[in-house]
């Protein structure tokens, strides 16, 4: 459900891919590839900066280098479609703020979400469905039923994990 055109280039791309007979993979942040929010904010505190929160509080799904590697060398394993990872956690930024200033006591300056930026993260738009076809994806189907969506086509999905663990993830 693209909201802005770095969202609607992604659904072009897709969409491209599909006509070709190709697959692609929706997932959410790479934490501590680079680039990733970890790594900006680790640079700040270096630099004696405060870190920028988004409010209202957003969350955001989040993987590991590995798994996101995982991921990508299962859909080339499946047949061509859009796939998404079977149960992918989420977390709050909020959750994450609080475990930086406990253990760096850095600054903090919250600011608004950005125009085009979600609260909230998703995976499957509206009228898509998911269907789990290994231990780590699910395929993209249209459908009326509710097979997958509320457990993981939104970052407010009950798989979460602790300002803690994301930051574990932190080199």
């Amino acid at each position: 459900a693209p909201i802005n055109a770095y969202g609607k280039c992604k659904g072009v791309a897709e969409s491209i891919f599909r006509s070709y007979g190709h697959s692609a993979i929706r997932y959410g942040n790479v934490v501590s590839s680079n680039g990733s929010f970890l790594q900006v904010w680790k640079s700040r505190i270096e630099s004696e900066l405060p870190i920028v929160a988004r409010q209202p509080t957003p969350t955001r799904f989040a993987l590991s280098l590995d798994q996101a590697v995982d991921l990508v060398e299962d859909v080339l394993s499946q047949s061509p479609g859009i796939y998404v990872p079977h149960s992918l956690p989420a977390f709050s930024l909020d959750e994450v703020v609080k475990i930086f200033k406990e253990r760096y006591d850095c600054r903090v300056e919250y600011e608004e979400l950005l125009k085009g930026e979600k609260q909230h993260e998703v995976l499957l738009a509206e009228g898509e469905e998911a269907e789990q076809v290994s231990s780590l994806l699910a395929k993209v189907v249209h459908d009326e039923g509710n097979m997958y969506r509320n457990r993981f086509g939104s970052g407010t999905t009950k798989y979460r994990l602790t300002g803690e663990e994301i930051l574990g993830w932190l080199k």
